[in-house]
């Protein structure tokens, strides 16, 4: 007599959850739980500092831009992570440069002096690109969120100050008394940067 065996099904694969753009971000922006999502991805895949939950991105500054669906990392928010291995006292100041740049002409680790097209002096010197993103048409908060500098006291959204088209955006590894300068700067006028030797 046969006997009919059950067949069992394989058990599914085992997956991570991680934390993704839920559309394609600026850099400089205030992630909001609209602007995050968890997606499941095969072991091994994922970025090492990679992200949970929307809890752990929510309310921080996104340091470059990230594209839809991109994982987020400890690295692409403003804080730690992105100063990881920076000297001690090092502030990480979001820039917002009058236009576009070429591609290539600022990279992160590269060593700017930030200037004013007000009075054509100096506003920093030597900070060090933590990040950049080069292009221009910055979200300034059109959908109602927060504009991208707001809560640098900087000159998008609906904060005072110049309200120039928006540009490039390098975040600077400073000290205080240059995040400080630099805070003033942007919101007086637009800056521009003169960019080391490699």
């Amino acid at each position: 007599m046969a006997l009919a065996l059950p067949q069992l099904a394989p058990a599914p694969p085992h997956r991570l959850r991680v934390l993704v753009a839920a559309h394609d971000l600026a850099a400089g922006r205030q992630l909001t739980s609209t602007d995050l999502r968890v997606a499941a991805w095969a072991p091994g895949t994922a970025p090492r500092d990679e992200l949970r939950t929307p809890g752990q991105a929510a309310g921080r500054i996104l340091a470059g831009p990230l594209t839809e669906g991109s994982p987020i990392t400890r690295a692409d928010l403003l804080g730690p992570g992105l100063l990881a291995g920076q000297e001690v006292g090092l502030l990480a100041v979001p820039v917002r440069l009058t236009g576009p740049a070429p591609t290539g002409l600022v990279e992160a680790g590269d060593r700017v002096d930030v200037l004013s097209a007000a009075s054509g002096s100096a506003v920093a010197t030597d900070a060090v690109v933590l990040a950049a993103d080069l292009r221009a048409g910055l979200d300034d908060g059109a959908d109602g969120g927060p504009g991208a500098f707001d809560k640098f006291g900087g000159a998008s959204g609906g904060g005072g100050g110049w309200s120039g088209t928006a540009g490039a955006v390098l975040v600077l590894g400073v000290d205080l008394e240059a995040a400080e300068q630099l805070t003033k700067a942007q919101a007086a006028g637009p800056l521009g940067v003169a960019v080391h030797a490699r």
